[in-house]
């Protein structure tokens, strides 16, 4: 079991996420691709939620909501700040 841990922490996580992570990079700008890693945390407590049968709460949700409106702030462009 132990093994099988350490291979999934090694290949999955660390070796197809860094590898996920820079095409990310190739294609969309930094701020929003490092605005996308917030939803790491949500993917977490959700499938660990579906996995082992815990109820997600209006906190949890509320809380989903704030990241979603902190992700949209700061990855949409103002007019402001766009190069004229």
């Amino acid at each position: 079991m132990g093994i099988g841990v350490v291979h999934y922490l090694g290949v999955l996580v660390t070796v197809a996420g860094i590898s996920i992570w820079l095409n990310i990079l190739r294609v969309l700008p930094a701020r929003i691709a490092a605005g996308t890693q917030y939803l790491q945390p949500l993917i977490g407590v959700a499938a660990s939620a579906a996995v082992l049968g815990d109820q997600i709460d209006r906190s949890f949700a509320a809380g989903t909501v704030l990241v979603f409106i902190g992700i949209a702030l700061t990855t949409l462009q103002r007019a402001a700040q766009r190069p004229t």
